[in-house]
């Protein structure tokens, strides 16, 4: 049966008891997720890395250590159909703080609230960023882009679109949505690549003077990149991400 009809079957009554401990049960085990995916990721590290620092001996240890039944249960999640993978990020992101704005009912299309690195010409500014998953994520990237403007050499002013090779060439299942968001896109905005531009005023500039480009940078921030001008109310915030985390006690 459908979500839509599982929620449409359910009274109002049901729906809140339910809720209100469902909700606690999936926020902890969204949490343990988290932490075998992170065991996961440390065993793929060791097994992938040269032995030259460790011995066979502590290496077959580590091994044996890490491949207990919570790693093949972590194995079996990421393995399992893309939508519940799909469901599984989205829910992660939520409950690591980012303001998540959904387009619709459904979890493929929304917007996230992203802070400018620290001790970057950034830091101050706040982006929405538009995420689209494709049907076949995680195999396949998300799409991502600035919905208000920013001045950077890989950020199409007009569209807002992104140059970056991970999200665009070398994206991997093994990558998540906090990837995205607390690596690549922290990145992007550090370390910006002029000899591959969308923003070609943007790349002339930096190559050109970098003081002045970081003003420009700075004056983009300043008018385009306000908190109030990208973030909706705190209690509509607050209702959209409690109606989501809704829907999730109601995933199998």
């Amino acid at each position: 049966m459908a979500l839509a009809d599982l929620m449409a079957n359910s009274s109002s009554s049901c729906h809140h008891s339910v809720t209100a401990s469902s909700l606690k049960r999936k926020r902890r085990e969204a949490r343990e997720v988290r932490r075998k995916v992170q065991k996961l990721r440390v065993f793929l590290l060791f097994s992938t890395s040269g032995f030259s620092s460790l011995s066979w001996d502590f290496h077959a240890i580590a091994i044996l250590s890490l491949l207990s039944l919570e790693i093949f249960e972590v194995l079996e999640f990421e393995m399992s159909s893309p939508n519940k993978r799909r469901d599984m990020d989205v829910m992660k992101l939520m409950m690591s703080d980012y303001k998540v704005e959904m387009i619709d009912d459904g979890l493929s299309e929304f917007n996230v609230e992203f802070n400018g690195p620290k001790e970057s010409v950034y830091e101050g500014g706040v982006w929405k960023i538009h995420v689209e998953l494709p049907d076949a994520y995680p195999y396949k990237s998300p799409s991502i882009g600035f919905v208000n403007k920013i001045y950077h050499p890989n950020v199409d002013e007009l569209s807002g679109s992104v140059c970056l090779d991970v999200i665009n060439q070398t994206w991997s299942p093994m990558f998540d949505l906090l990837n995205v968001f607390e690596v690549f896109l922290p990145q992007l905005l550090l370390y910006p690549n002029p000899s591959d531009p969308l923003n070609g005023d943007a790349a002339s500039l930096m190559l050109k003077d970098r003081s002045q480009y970081d003003q420009k940078v700075k004056e983009y921030c300043e008018r385009y990149a306000k908190r109030e001008n990208v973030t909706n109310s705190g209690a509509e915030d607050e209702s959209e991400e409690d109606e989501l985390l809704d829907k999730f006690s109601f995933v199998q």
